[in-house]
C-alpha cells in the first residue's frame, strides 16, 4: 500500500535528454524514485537534508500513516525547493 500525499509535489528534474521538466510526485515511492533515478535534490547523499528526506520517504513507504506521509512530503518539498532555487541562481 502506498499512501498518496494530500497534495502532489511539483519538482524540476532532468529528463533522459538532460532537459529540465516538471514532475508531479504523488506518493512516497514516486518521490524515492525521483530522488534516485531523476536526481531530485542533486543526489547529494552526504547532505543531511537529502538524507532526512530519503529516510522520511522510506519510512512513509514502508509504514504508511498520515503523519509519516505528511512529514515525508514536507522533507521532499524542502529539497525540491532548494534544487529549484539553485537552478535559478545558476
Amino acid at each position: 500500500m502506498d499512501v498518496t500525499f494530500n497534495e502532489p509535489v511539483l519538482a524540476r528534474v532532468q529528463d533522459t535528454d538532460g532537459r529540465s521538466e516538471l514532475l508531479e510526485i504523488k506518493t512516497a515511492r514516486q518521490a524515492i524514485s525521483a530522488m534516485h533515478r531523476r536526481g531530485l535534490g542533486g543526489y547529494q547523499i552526504d547532505d543531511p537534508e537529502w538524507q532526512t528526506a530519503a529516510n522520511k520517504l522510506i519510512q512513509a513507504a514502508l509504514y504508511p500513516s498520515g503523519e509519516r506521509t505528511a512529514e515525508a512530503r514536507e522533507a521532499l518539498l524542502k529539497i525540491a525547493a532548494e534544487r529549484s532555487n539553485a537552478k535559478l541562481d545558476a
